[in-house]
């Protein structure tokens, strides 16, 4: 390392210093004895019981602490102000005893003082006993789980926020996940047990008896969640928190920080340019800080690859660590958005891309014609913007369209980027467009089961009628009820195409959607099915009938040609249905509740239709 880099490293490491630390990972432990409301964790939060919090003997868990014993009062544990979810991430894991439902919310832990000051909650919903948990309501940082924790027997719950998303736990399965973190509130708030709250003017205290409760200062994985809950806490001996974060871009600077693991005394860093990292790429052996300044130039525009290999104090037992990557910001521009090749883009982009390195501003060039775009035509000019961002305006479907992003750097060099391209879908709903109003509802247009006889139901008794929290793209989804557990057995909604928009010459071959059940569902074949202006109709079941079971947005592709197998004409489409059940052969089932989204076509591939084998083709 050169003088000049040396200087560079010690006024680096002066004015940014050491990463701050987090803290210990366990911040409070409450084992639960006799009259004893301790932390065992060893950093003194200790318990308050207030207003009629005890411990009472259990015949299955020995001493527990009970609650909600005198109803006209909150009945709490106070263990003082200090947050454990300062650091952005938090868990809070118990086993509970749930006397059920009694008409109100029910808290089990949190620091909130109330609806609109609060920092996080966990509690149970006053109408189902669905378990909230997460940042502040008013913020809509909370998630709610899809089923409640059984009542009059030991379960244990968790919920768990990493920083970027939320999950609750019932005896180790996932019945709650989101988007979750947390913001400045109820800072002066204690951490209170067996209530949501710190507040005595109204009781929505536990209705139960909680023990071996855990709050974390970290987010836990799945299996960390089934250690704790045989009470072993999670030890996070691996390097972790990387900076540049994990698939960063536009990275200027090579210096790495990463938060240590713990115990850990010496850092072994790796750095190269593909994710296969040995002792070759080792750049910076036993390092004693948790940061590394690559003393040579990185490639601009390069992806690279770095690993952090924990040592203990002992100088023998080492942790390896997780490969993250970084990509170095580029001369010219890249990362376009679409993605170069996309063939699903939306009708209306905003075409994004990363800058280059000093730029002031940047050429768009966009259009059709491939050879335009690539010579820098004056026909495809669309001038310069300041943003690394271009409002092409509304597209044609199907289309594929070409564009490039020339960089004016400081210096008044032109760099030529290179040429992208992407391909527009063709729109069937988006559920953007329903509204409550009379005429435009959602079920207006969506036919289910009040008027098709089936156990469908589309949108909701009460508006809003549309889905707008579970959400794929956009600010609505719909939702679908089905219901077979009497005749005709199978629910199914339609919507039928005016006559310009069921076929058309779209150079299309595949539909898709996106579906979204709950864990409370029951399983059942989802379909949809094609009805032509010949009044063919077509089929396709989703091979999975476990499909309406997943509490996630789940992507699923029909290529045409399975319709086409069954003699529809996908070019004079009339109707398009859902359902779930089996349509030709009804037999009775269950029920439940699923979300649907984002539904369109899209070309995939070339294939010449004189190529289709016999049968496939429609009429035949």
């Amino acid at each position: 390392m050169g003088k000049a880099a040396v200087l560079v490293w010690f006024a680096l490491v002066l004015c940014i210093g050491a990463p701050a630390a987090h803290g210990q990972t366990l911040w409070g432990y409450y084992p639960i004895n006799e009259n004893d409301f301790k932390d065992y964790s060893g950093n003194g939060h200790n318990g308050t019981p207030v207003d009629g919090a005890t411990t009472v003997a259990d015949p299955e868990r020995g001493w527990v602490a009970s609650f909600n014993k005198e109803p006209a009062k909150p009945s709490r544990v106070n263990c003082g102000t200090n947050d454990p979810s300062a650091g952005g991430q938090l868990t809070v894991s118990a086993w509970i005893y749930w006397r059920g439902l009694n008409g109100n919310w029910q808290g089990m832990a949190g620091k909130s003082f109330s609806y609109d000051d609060r920092r996080w909650i966990f509690q149970l919903r006053d109408a189902d006993g669905f378990i909230q948990w997460g940042g502040p309501d008013n913020a809509a940082l909370h998630i709610f789980s899809t089923e409640a924790p059984t009542a009059d027997e030991w379960q244990h719950v968790v919920g768990t926020c990493d920083g970027t998303t939320s999950r609750v736990y019932i005896n180790g399965k996932v019945v709650g996940e989101g988007p979750g973190h947390f913001v400045p509130a109820a800072a002066g708030a204690n951490v209170v047990l067996g209530f949501g709250e710190d507040r005595n003017d109204y009781d929505e205290s536990f209705n139960g008896l909680m023990d071996e409760i855990h709050i974390l200062t970290r987010g836990l994985t799945a299996d960390q969640v089934k250690d704790i809950a045989q009470g072993i806490v999670p030890a996070f001996t691996k390097a972790r928190e990387p900076s540049p974060a994990n698939g960063a871009t536009g990275v200027q600077m090579p210096l790495f920080r990463w938060t240590a693991g713990d115990n850990a005394g010496f850092h072994n860093v790796y750095m190269g340019t593909t994710d296969q990292l040995t002792e070759a790429q080792l750049v910076a052996p036993r390092s004693v800080l948790a940061m590394y300044y690559h003393p040579t130039p990185l490639e601009p525009g390069q992806t690279y690859y770095w690993r952090v290999d924990e040592i203990e104090k002992d100088g023998v037992t080492i942790h390896q660590g997780d490969v993250w990557s970084f990509t170095m910001q580029a001369l010219t521009a890249y990362g376009p958005y679409p993605a170069d090749g996309t063939i699903d883009a939306p009708l209306s982009p905003t075409l994004t891309w990363l800058p280059g390195q000093a730029v002031v501003k940047h050429q768009v060039y966009f259009g059709t014609g491939q050879d335009a775009v690539t010579k820098g035509d004056q026909s495809v000019d669309r001038g310069t913007v300041t943003d690394p961002a271009f409002l092409p305006g509304d597209l044609q479907e199907a289309r594929q369209y070409y564009w490039r992003v020339d960089e004016l750097a400081a210096d008044g060099k032109v760099r030529a980027g290179p040429v992208w391209t992407f391909r527009t879908f063709v729109q069937v709903d988006d559920f953007e467009e329903y509204t409550d109003d009379e005429g435009s509802r959602i079920y207006e247009s969506w036919i289910d089961g009040w008027t098709n006889g089936t156990g469908s139901r589309v949108g909701y008794v009460q508006a809003p009628f549309c889905e707008q929290k579970i959400v794929h793209g956009g600010k609505q989804s719909m939702p679908f009820d089905y219901n077979n557990t009497k005749a005709p057995y199978y629910s199914e909604t339609e919507k039928e195409f005016p006559a310009a928009e069921g076929g058309g010459d779209y150079d299309i071959d595949t539909l898709v959607l996106w579906v979204r059940g709950q864990p409370t569902n029951s399983p059942a074949t989802l379909y949809v099915a094609l009805k032509d202006t010949h009044g063919r109709v077509g089929v396709v079941n989703h091979p999975d009938p476990a499909i309406l079971t997943l509490s996630k947005w789940t992507e699923w592709r029909i290529f045409m040609p399975d319709f086409m197998a069954t003699g529809v004409d996908i070019m004079s489409v009339k109707k398009i249905m859902f359902g779930v059940g089996d349509r030709d052969k009804p037999a009775a089932g269950g029920a439940g509740l699923i979300w649907l989204d984002d539904i369109h076509a899209i070309k995939t591939m070339t294939f010449d239709p004189n190529q289709i084998p016999a049968g496939m083709m429609p009429g035949q």
